[in-house]
Protein backbone atom coordinates (compact mmCIF):
# COMPACT_ATOMS: atom_id res chain seq x y z
CA UNK A 1 0.00 0.00 0.00
CA UNK A 2 1.26 3.65 -1.05
CA UNK A 3 0.51 6.50 0.68
CA UNK A 4 1.11 9.99 -0.92
CA UNK A 5 4.00 8.31 -2.84
CA UNK A 6 6.37 8.95 -5.42
CA UNK A 7 6.57 5.42 -7.65
CA UNK A 8 10.17 4.78 -8.46
CA UNK A 9 10.43 4.20 -12.20
CA UNK A 10 13.15 3.30 -14.93
CA UNK A 11 15.43 6.14 -16.45
CA UNK A 12 15.50 8.83 -12.66
CA UNK A 13 18.41 7.89 -11.41
CA UNK A 14 17.66 10.72 -7.77
CA UNK A 15 14.96 11.56 -6.03
CA UNK A 16 14.99 14.88 -7.06
CA UNK A 17 14.57 13.71 -10.93
CA UNK A 18 11.81 10.86 -9.66
CA UNK A 19 9.92 14.06 -8.15
CA UNK A 20 10.51 16.18 -11.09
CA UNK A 21 9.34 13.52 -13.80
CA UNK A 22 6.39 12.79 -11.47
CA UNK A 23 5.28 16.91 -10.91
CA UNK A 24 3.04 19.39 -12.73
CA UNK A 25 4.54 22.44 -13.33
CA UNK A 26 1.11 23.76 -12.16
CA UNK A 27 1.30 21.97 -8.89
CA UNK A 28 2.30 23.90 -6.08
CA UNK A 29 2.79 22.60 -2.40
CA UNK A 30 0.60 21.84 0.29
CA UNK A 31 2.85 22.04 3.33
CA UNK A 32 6.69 22.29 3.22
CA UNK A 33 8.86 19.33 2.76
CA UNK A 34 10.44 18.31 5.57
CA UNK A 35 14.08 19.17 6.29
CA UNK A 36 16.44 16.55 4.82
CA UNK A 37 20.16 15.34 4.87
CA UNK A 38 22.45 16.66 2.67
CA UNK A 39 22.66 15.00 -0.75
CA UNK A 40 19.25 13.31 0.15
CA UNK A 41 17.42 14.55 -3.32
CA UNK A 42 20.41 13.90 -5.44
CA UNK A 43 22.16 10.37 -4.19
CA UNK A 44 21.75 7.31 -7.03
CA UNK A 45 19.04 5.07 -6.52
CA UNK A 46 18.83 1.18 -7.22
CA UNK A 47 18.23 0.73 -10.75
CA UNK A 48 13.95 0.00 -10.50
CA UNK A 49 12.92 -1.97 -13.99
CA UNK A 50 9.71 -2.04 -12.78
CA UNK A 51 7.41 -3.78 -9.86
CA UNK A 52 6.86 -6.70 -8.56
CA UNK A 53 4.02 -8.89 -9.63
CA UNK A 54 2.17 -8.48 -6.43
CA UNK A 55 -1.16 -6.44 -5.06
CA UNK A 56 -0.61 -2.58 -4.71
CA UNK A 57 -2.89 -0.07 -3.91
CA UNK A 58 -2.59 3.85 -3.34
CA UNK A 59 -4.45 6.22 -1.12
CA UNK A 60 -3.94 9.90 -1.94
CA UNK A 61 -4.60 12.61 0.49
CA UNK A 62 -2.55 15.20 -1.09
CA UNK A 63 -2.99 16.81 -4.73
CA UNK A 64 0.73 16.65 -4.91
CA UNK A 65 0.68 13.30 -5.41
CA UNK A 66 -2.18 13.39 -7.88
CA UNK A 67 -0.10 12.67 -10.65
CA UNK A 68 1.51 9.24 -9.12
CA UNK A 69 -2.39 8.13 -8.22
CA UNK A 70 -3.15 8.08 -11.94
CA UNK A 71 0.43 6.72 -12.81
CA UNK A 72 -1.39 4.16 -10.30
CA UNK A 73 -4.40 3.61 -12.17
CA UNK A 74 -2.42 2.80 -15.38
CA UNK A 75 -0.90 0.20 -13.43
CA UNK A 76 -4.94 -1.13 -12.74
CA UNK A 77 -4.47 -0.91 -8.65
CA UNK A 78 -7.01 0.18 -6.50
CA UNK A 79 -6.78 3.79 -5.84
CA UNK A 80 -8.93 5.85 -3.54
CA UNK A 81 -8.82 10.10 -3.56
CA UNK A 82 -9.37 11.03 0.05
CA UNK A 83 -7.89 14.51 -0.05
CA UNK A 84 -9.64 16.82 2.12
CA UNK A 85 -10.78 13.89 4.28
CA UNK A 86 -10.37 13.92 8.30
CA UNK A 87 -7.94 11.67 9.44
CA UNK A 88 -10.75 9.39 10.43
CA UNK A 89 -12.19 9.44 7.22
CA UNK A 90 -8.80 8.62 5.55
CA UNK A 91 -8.09 6.05 7.63
CA UNK A 92 -11.81 4.21 7.27
CA UNK A 93 -10.49 4.72 3.06
CA UNK A 94 -7.20 2.92 3.39
CA UNK A 95 -8.98 0.19 5.53
CA UNK A 96 -11.32 -0.20 2.51
CA UNK A 97 -8.63 0.15 0.31
CA UNK A 98 -7.01 -2.59 1.85
CA UNK A 99 -9.64 -4.94 1.68
CA UNK A 100 -9.86 -4.61 -2.15
CA UNK A 101 -6.24 -5.46 -2.62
Amino acid sequence: MLLDAWLPQPGTPTRAELVAAQTRAADTPVAPEPRRPPGFSTEPLPLVQDWPDAPCGYLLTDQRYAVCSRLAVLRDWPVADATGASAAEQADTLLDLARRL
